[in-house]
């Protein structure tokens, strides 16, 4: 019960986040955006933006693998930070940046996909299938 009410409260946090996210972009407070990405992947999961950003995703998926707690329903969270994260910065013009970072999601949705294969969820499918159409949009 403390594990679901911590997800529950982890996932109603992370829609504030995302929100906030949404209306800085719009405000094209591009730089806030990328500082409350930052705040969160620390706050959330205790690793620096930058670690998600400059470690291969390969190797990002075995350093959240290793990390002590780390349930899928916090990669999936990761992944969707992700994802957002590659819109900010492909609308600073940052298109290299971008595609890494939604390259990365991709990774991980498609890695829970396999993990989690017991567990259909329309919401992930949905997110990686959205998530491949805009890799192919922006190649």
């Amino acid at each position: 019960m403390i594990q679901k009410d911590y997800m529950m409260r982890l996932i109603e946090e992370l829609a504030t986040v995302v929100a906030r996210l949404f209306g800085l972009m719009t405000e094209d407070k591009l730089q806030e955006a990328i500082k409350l990405l930052d705040k969160t992947y620390d706050s959330f999961f205790k690793f620096e933006g930058k670690l998600l950003r400059f470690t291969p995703k390969e190797e990002l998926l075995d350093i959240l693998k290793s990390k002590e707690n780390m349930e899928a329903e916090q990669m999936e969270i990761v992944a969707e930070l992700l994802r957002n994260e590659a819109e900010v910065w492909i609308k600073m013009g940052k298109l290299d940046e971008g595609t890494d970072v939604l390259a990365k999601s991709i990774h991980l949705l498609e890695y829970l996909e396999k993990e989690q294969a017991h567990i259909y969820s329309i919401e992930r499918k949905e997110k990686l299938k959205q998530s491949r159409d805009r890799w192919e949009d922006l190649h």
